[in-house]
């Protein structure tokens, strides 16, 4: 994976000259598209309200946040780096996707290649597509989801050891967003799209992991790590819900926003 903005290398080897060449523009502009779109349904057609502090984020950023619909990347996006991506390409967030949802056929897989997912294989123990996001973050921004996989009923699942990982090899800035509410919203298996719920999204301090710093990758490091930053993500959630519940929060640090 090439740095953000750049053509992946393996997809160089999948395409043709003039495809690699016109990648970096098609994939913005689909990634302006949607994100506009995205914006309309959460800002205009739902009542989403995003509580998010003052954060220096550059390269080597991962977001982890908890998971309840497919649209949760763009929120987490929306919360944390827009419109600041729009004009630092390297910002534009890079993710992993299911493969049997997002790339079950070719249309599929060029929409998600241009949105910057990286496909991950069913169970979601995929080593190829682990490095692959490592690359990417070591010079960009990444977006993960310590589940490994959509919470049916907003309750937190238990961290896979995965961002463990990302963590141990790369260092990033780890910035713990929480998400509620998409799970109304956004019901593509039965419901579709649904309009006037309540989200609420609030993103945190970076995690504290510099005691993980130095340490050997094993799986118990990993998990550890993946423990701690669930719960940052978990304290998050708690000032999300109290948010959607129309619960004031009080805090110093962070700000109330909304767009």
């Amino acid at each position: 994976m090439a740095p953000a903005g750049e053509v992946d290398a393996s997809y160089g080897q999948r395409h043709g000259v003039v495809t690699r060449a016109l990648w970096p523009v098609t994939s913005y502009a689909m990634i302006a598209l949607a994100s506009g779109l995205c914006w309309v349904f959460f800002f205009v057609l739902n009542r989403t309200r995003i509580r998010r502090r003052k954060l220096a984020i550059g390269p080597n950023t991962l977001l982890v946040s908890n998971h309840q619909s497919s649209m949760d990347g763009f929120l987490v996006g929306f919360a944390t780096i827009a419109p600041r991506c729009w004009l630092e390409l390297r910002l534009l967030p890079w993710n992993l996707a299911a493969t049997e949802f997002f790339f079950r056929t070719p249309r599929r897989a060029w929409f998600a290649e241009r949105l910057r997912c990286i496909p991950v294989a069913p169970g979601r123990r995929d080593p190829v597509a682990l490095r692959r996001l490592i690359t990417a973050l070591r010079d960009g921004v990444a977006v993960a989801f310590p589940e490994g996989r959509r919470s049916r009923d907003g309750a937190l699942l238990p961290a896979e050891p995965g961002v463990g990982v990302l963590v141990l090899a790369t260092r990033p800035c780890v910035i713990p967003v929480a998400i509620d509410g998409t799970r109304d919203a956004v019901r593509f298996e039965r419901f579709g799209l649904r309009c006037f719920k309540r989200i609420a999204v609030s993103v945190g301090a970076p995690v504290d992991l510099s005691e993980f710093h130095g340490r050997a990758l094993s799986r118990s490091a990993a998990q550890g790590i993946a423990d701690r930053i669930m719960g940052a993500i978990e304290a998050e959630l708690a000032v999300a819900r109290a948010m959607r519940a129309g619960r004031k929060v009080t805090s110093a640090a962070p700000e109330d926003t909304a767009p």
